[in-house]
């Protein structure tokens, strides 16, 4: 009988643990932010996370945003990543920074709800990625790698662009009408600027 009894309060130890501290059963309670000064937090009261290239990061950022749709700030560090695919489909995304490089950035499109980019030291090549971005107003992309434009008509609350980057084609920038300020830095080249 007192076995049958230990048995017993150990699962329901094990079904609180599993439910408080994973999502295996149900939204979790607490979550565990390896960046953060306070480790393990209330999910609810998360409402930006930091990521780094560490797989321990990756996933508590994972399961953050998964969980917690009130998060509104996404900031990215990394000498190098595979990709920023922790990113949910669906999200309320409305700032996101990445300082450094991704192999791939395909997980952008997903970021429909941004208001502010911020793509700092990165690799960046490919505007079309940002396409779903209609509410976006902020901008900035410092990128080693010649960028590929795609027609800024998409961009209906654009406000300020800071492209800096080798090379700079000014064509379809100037049909972001909404735009008030332009930045290009650090280009080496800049055609079609006639089209301003």
């Amino acid at each position: 009988m007192k076995q049958k009894l230990i048995f017993i309060i150990s699962i329901v130890f094990l079904l609180i643990c599993l439910f408080l501290f994973t999502g295996i059963i149900g939204k979790p309670v607490f979550v565990y932010l390896p960046l953060a000064e306070d480790k393990i937090v209330l999910l609810s009261s998360v409402d930006k996370i930091h990521v780094d290239s560490s797989k321990e990061s990756i996933k508590s950022a994972r399961t953050i945003l998964k969980y917690n749709e009130d998060i509104k700030s996404v900031n990215v560090s990394s000498d190098y990543m595979d990709n920023i695919h922790f990113i949910p489909q669906e999200n309320n995304i409305k700032e996101f920074v990445v300082d450094g490089r991704i192999k791939n950035w395909e997980a952008l499109k997903y970021c429909e709800n941004l208001e502010k980019l911020l793509l700092l030291n990165s690799n960046f090549t490919d505007f079309s990625l940002l396409e779903s971005m209609h509410k976006v107003k902020i901008i900035c992309i410092e990128s080693s790698e010649e960028i590929k434009y795609s027609d800024f008509k998409c961009f209906e609350c654009l406000e300020e662009l800071t492209i800096n980057a080798p090379n700079v084609d000014i064509k379809n920038i100037s049909n972001a009408s909404t735009t008030e300020y332009v930045w290009i830095e650090n280009a080496n080249k800049i055609i079609n600027y006639e089209n301003i």
